[in-house]
């Protein structure tokens, strides 16, 4: 017996859920003798606004709980076992409303507490079940019906916002469809164009078996007409015309022997081709129609999840973007096959993955505006490093060795230092009132009240290599290959090197580049895998990414502050900016632009600005 479901399913909303629970217990022979294939139409509707994380919870808790009452327990009668759990959800959970159809071997058990159930059989159709006779289930027990499955059967089963949204002639006319897809298409046309589907739910059930009969002595029409077999006949060939010679022919008794066997063999031989030749049809029949079960099983699963990852976007991201990552593999490999691609369910899918993952991954544009271009000081000058200090941009042009003061709000600019008093520099760090260079000088100083720049911590060959410099209450804190160095500030000046780290902790080959906000952030690259250290009092401390779509890229640049909430990354690896909380979970990411040509980054989270240095460009992104 082939059985096709169609599924009509509404949208979540405050008050109302619905979904459609569809379960063949394959792998357990004795619930599959027992219990058969349940079709569960279940769906909530009440007065309390909620939010929409409990409603899809508490319809998730109801399906489980019916599976688990139907399922779980295999004495006693399937109807018996069906109406009692209906009974017990019902008791279990306000405003819930249940149909049910077993389907076991040839058997029908249909039991519900409200909604309907139309038919169609053997060009005869009416109400087995009419939504508006309420006055026989309402105020009582589920009502109970029973029958035997017909070859072309359909039967149509819906709640009651179903039967109110979608008029008979197009449930009729959709049945009419012989590809359920279409039929599908045709009923979710109206329950979603209404902007009514809410706890919408309906299915189609299709049964085709040549010797199936059905007797439903509940149904308004006469479901028992028995259909003739019918007869067999081989088709007619038209077999050439071969002219025999006239005469007598004389065969040897030895000679009508062996074509005797020759015919016995040749006959053997062409029954057991034919036999394989069925019985190959056969198994690849089953095989097809196997597959094609648990094909439906599978996207019915990942369309669940699918729609729950989309209710779930702006109330639980996190709980969205997990369900996302769930289902990404089975998605991406339904854009390359098209034979799956062929559902509508999988065409719908596919058509949104993209948008609901971006809004569920935080995902914005990385497209800015110019803020200011270098080129308009100097042709061809370009900046390496920026810095924010008392509202400004600074930029350090490490070719030219140009140290360039950007005001962002007038889009102006000037150079207020050259390479006669910065040297080769490469580094930049800024604090409110000064500047600050590394150069081949040592740490260069400038006051920017008068732009006087002065070497103000000299080169120092215990150093090591320098790989970046940050400033934190006044502080000079060099990041180099064998570690944190600290220079504090005094009244003339700043004092000679401290060792930052503790010596419980390794300090050669530390990273490429810090952060500073109180605690030290250093962002490492050790056997191609990438890491973002913390350290607090010189001690590091346990910090783990987590909630990222795919992991950090090996060229990256680290920017935080005191005044900033989030800890910002410049992948430049995956061309994006990945925010963070300071306590490693995901917030979100900068994607396009003129992210994947930056070579430095600030934010400014008061005023809701992020800037970016790209060559010549300083670009300015809305948050």
């Amino acid at each position: 017996m082939e059985i096709t479901v169609g599924k009509i399913v509404g949208g979540v909303g405050s008050r109302r859920w619905a979904q459609v629970h569809d379960f063949v217990p394959e792998d357990d022979q004795e619930k599959m003798s027992k219990r058969g294939r349940l079709i569960v139409l279940a769906s909530i509707g009440t007065e309390e606004e909620k939010n929409e994380v409990e409603v899809v919870s508490q319809g998730r808790e109801i399906l489980a709980r019916l599976h688990e009452l139907y399922y779980g327990n295999m004495e006693g009668e399937a109807m018996e076992v069906l109406t009692r759990g209906i009974e017990n959800v019902e008791k279990e959970f306000a405003g819930v409303e249940v149909t049910a159809l077993a389907i076991i071997d040839k058997a029908l058990f249909c039991a519900l507490n409200g909604g309907g159930l139309w038919a169609r059989v053997g060009g005869k159709e009416g109400w087995v079940v009419n939504p508006n006779s309420k006055h026989e289930i309402l105020n009582s027990k589920p009502m109970v019906l029973s029958s035997w499955a017909k070859d072309g059967q359909a039967l149509v089963l819906g709640n009651s916002r179903f039967w109110d949204q979608v008029p008979l002639g197009i449930v009729k006319a959709g049945v009419d469809n012989e590809d359920m897809e279409g039929v599908v298409e045709t009923l979710g046309a109206v329950v979603h164009g209404g902007g009514k589907g809410e706890g919408t739910v309906g299915a189609v059930v299709k049964i085709h078996d040549s010797k199936s009969e059905i007797l439903n002595p509940k149904s308004e029409i006469i479901l028992n007409t028995q259909i003739p077999k019918p007869k067999f006949t081989w088709p007619k060939i038209n077999w050439p015309r071969i002219k025999l010679p006239r005469g007598s022919i004389y065969v040897a008794p030895g000679e009508k022997m062996a074509k005797q066997k020759q015919m016995m063999w040749a006959g053997l031989g062409f029954l057991i081709v034919l036999v394989l030749m069925v019985g190959g049809w056969q198994w690849r029949e089953r095989n097809k129609r196997i597959e094609q079960s648990e094909q439906n099983k599978t996207i019915e699963s990942v369309k669940y999840k699918f729609d729950e990852a989309k209710a779930l976007v702006s109330l639980n991201p996190v709980r969205s973007r997990e369900l996302l990552g769930e289902i990404e593999g089975e998605v991406t490999k339904w854009k390359s096959d098209k034979v799956t691609k062929r559902d509508e369910r999988v065409k719908q899918i596919v058509e949104e993955w993209a948008g609901v993952r971006a809004e569920a991954m935080g995902i914005k544009s990385g497209e800015g505006k110019v803020v200011f271009d270098l080129g308009l000081l100097r042709e061809g000058m370009v900046g390496e490093k920026l810095e924010m200090r008392d509202g400004k941009l600074e930029v350090l042009d490490t070719q030219g060795g140009r140290l360039i003061e950007v005001d962002p709000v007038k889009k102006s600019g000037e150079v207020v230092a050259g390479k006669e008093a910065l040297g080769q520099a490469k580094l930049l760090a800024t604090y409110p009132g000064k500047t600050l260079v590394f150069s081949d000088k040592g740490v260069v100083q400038c006051s920017m009240s008068n732009v006087l720049c002065s070497v103000a911590v000299k080169p120092d060959e215990e150093w090591g290599e320098v790989k970046d410099m940050g400033v934190f209450a006044g502080n000079i804190y060099l990041l180099t290959d064998k570690g944190v160095w600290r220079h504090q500030v005094t009244e003339s000046g700043y004092g000679a090197k401290q060792k930052w780290l503790a010596d419980t902790e390794d300090a050669l080959g530390l990273g490429e580049n810090m952060a500073i906000d109180g605690s030290i952030w250093v962002a490492k690259t050790l056997n191609s895998k990438s890491e973002i250290l913390k350290y607090t009092r010189g001690v590091r401390e346990s910090f783990t990414v987590s909630g990222l779509d795919k992991d950090l890229g090996d060229n990256r640049i680290l920017y935080t502050d005191e005044d900033q909430e989030n800890l910002y990354v410049l992948d430049r690896t995956n061309k994006r900016i990945v925010v963070l909380k300071k306590t490693g979970e995901y917030l979100q990411q900068y994607e396009g632009g003129e992210i994947g040509n930056a070579t430095s980054l600030v934010v400014d989270e008061k005023a809701g600005k992020v800037y970016i240095l790209a060559g010549s460009r300083i670009y300015e992104i809305n948050k």
